[in-house]
């Protein structure tokens, strides 16, 4: 059985970001411990109950899931990035960095990078929205 993951702080701080895709407003929510680490990822899109919800949902656990187990964020946001499932739509974050957002796993991933610590390290990969026989390339 693996170790388990360290007890959650009673206090952490967090940054909330919206960003506009397909499907609406998403907000997301990266927590970071004192030195600056995410912790926690939560999100919201659509109305509870929405298919989007609970994807979402289910998205931010996972990837919550991760960072409590040690997961480097940097590993996360290069899994995530690139994913489009939907138009891709310009958003500014962090600083005001242009992005284009092309669904829920590579907005999460867009956040997420926005708080590492060192995000130069993580790797920004080439986006394509050129459809190929009913797939995105990436």
């Amino acid at each position: 059985m693996p170790p388990a993951a360290p007890p959650r702080p009673d206090v952490l701080e967090g940054v909330t970001t919206r960003l506009n895709i397909e499907r609406g407003e998403l907000f997301v929510t990266v927590t970071t411990d004192p030195s600056g680490s995410p912790v926690e990822v939560f999100g919201r899109l659509g109305k509870a109950g929405s298919f989007e919800h609970g994807v979402t949902e289910l998205a931010c656990r996972l990837a919550t899931l991760a960072l409590r187990n040690g997961a480097p964020a940097r590993d996360i946001v290069s899994e995530c990035q690139g994913i489009s499932e939907m138009q891709p739509f310009p958003n500014r974050i962090g600083d005001g960095e242009a992005v284009m957002v092309h669904g829920l796993g590579d907005g999460i991933a867009h956040v997420l990078r926005s708080c590492v610590v060192d995000a130069e390290a993580v790797p920004r990969r080439a986006q394509h929205t050129e459809p190929t026989k009913g797939h995105e390339k990436r």
